[in-house]
Order: structure tokens, then C-alpha cells, then sequence
């Protein structure tokens, strides 16, 4: 059977990763092989596969986890088969980079933002189309970034998470694996 290749590091998982990985398994409806290059990191090996392991069986994919070596590059011959394709559309900007520095820092707020998944909201198309026309000529990429743009300005005073709501944040990414 064919699988779904996806090769990273994985430090961490975020959720950049969960919408690309999501996106192709949603379409093509294959099991997802998913190879962790083996690279020194500030989240060991090991915990970044198990996060990817939960993350998977939480999620309802099929698919599992391996270890590689650390690679150079990928190469193939002409009609090996199969596709390489890059997936960029509606996929969160996040850095994986940026997330170790804040884990690190125990920034734990805007790790918890970086890993969770977005869940998808349904407007109807007649609303889609207008608010499209409007941010035609604006910096605005997508309707999307207009719609949390309106949703951050409607809710501007509650920026602040509260100490139980820090805890339990901590408490999410303990049991994510991400932190001790």
C-alpha cells in the first residue's frame, strides 16, 4: 500500500506540520509515514516522536512514525513513481525556531499558540465572496486573516490570559508532551 512521506525534524510538531499533514491525508486518504531526521536538538528524538505518535492517534490518522538518519538532500530519476510536491496553502506561519526559543524562556502562552491546531470556521459563500472583494486591495492575504484581524480588534482587552488559564495551558502542553 502507498503511504503519505513526510520527513522533518519535527522540533516540535506544530501546527504548520498538523495542517500540511492533515490537508494531504484528508485528500488522498493513505496512512502517513512520517521520518524524523535524526538531528541534535533541544527536544530529543525520542519525545519528538512520541508527541507525533499521540498527535496521530489523537487525530484519528493513520499512519506511523520513524527514525532516519539526519539527510543531505533527497534525489530521484526521472518516473520513480511517485510525486514530490510542496504544500503551502492555508498553512499556518509558524517557526519552529521560534517555538524552542520560547519553550526555552518558558514562554508557555505563545508555545501553546504555535502547536495547537485552528479549527475551521463556515460562513456562507455569499459573505466569503464580499469579504474577498473588499480586502482585494488590501495587505489582508485571505479572509481569514481578515476574520481573526476583526475578532483580535473585537476582543483587544482580553489579550491577557488569567493565572488559572496560564495553568491550564501548562497543563495542555504537559500532556502533549512538549513540556515536563
Amino acid at each position: 500500500m502507498k503511504h503519505l512521506v513526510f520527513i522533518g525534524r519535527w522540533c516540535p510538531l506544530h501546527a504548520g506540520h498538523k495542517a500540511i499533514i492533515r490537508k494531504v491525508y484528508e485528500e488522498k486518504q493513505l496512512p502517513v509515514l512520517i521520518m524524523i531526521r535524526n538531528t541534535e536538538e533541544s527536544i530529543p528524538l525520542k519525545k519528538r516522536v512520541d508527541i507525533i505518535q499521540k498527535w496521530l492517534k489523537d487525530s484519528g490518522i493513520r499512519g506511523s512514525v520513524v527514525m532516519i538518519p539526519d539527510i543531505e538532500g533527497i534525489y530521484y530519476g526521472r518516473g520513480v513513481g511517485y510525486n514530490i510536491q510542496q504544500i503551502d496553502s492555508n498553512i499556518p506561519n509558524v517557526s519552529g525556531t521560534e517555538i524552542r526559543e520560547h519553550l526555552e524562556n518558558n514562554n508557555y502562552r505563545e508555545v501553546y499558540e504555535a502547536v495547537i491546531e485552528r479549527k475551521p470556521i463556515h460562513i456562507p459563500i455569499e459573505l466569503f465572496e464580499k469579504v474577498e472583494e473588499k480586502i482585494e486591495s488590501t495587505s489582508i492575504k485571505d479572509v481569514e486573516e481578515y476574520v481573526e484581524i476583526l475578532l483580535r480588534n473585537e476582543f483587544v482587552n482580553e489579550s491577557h490570559y488569567t493565572e488559572n488559564e496560564e495553568a491550564l495551558i501548562r497543563e495542555r502542553l504537559r500532556r502533549l508532551g512538549y513540556i515536563e
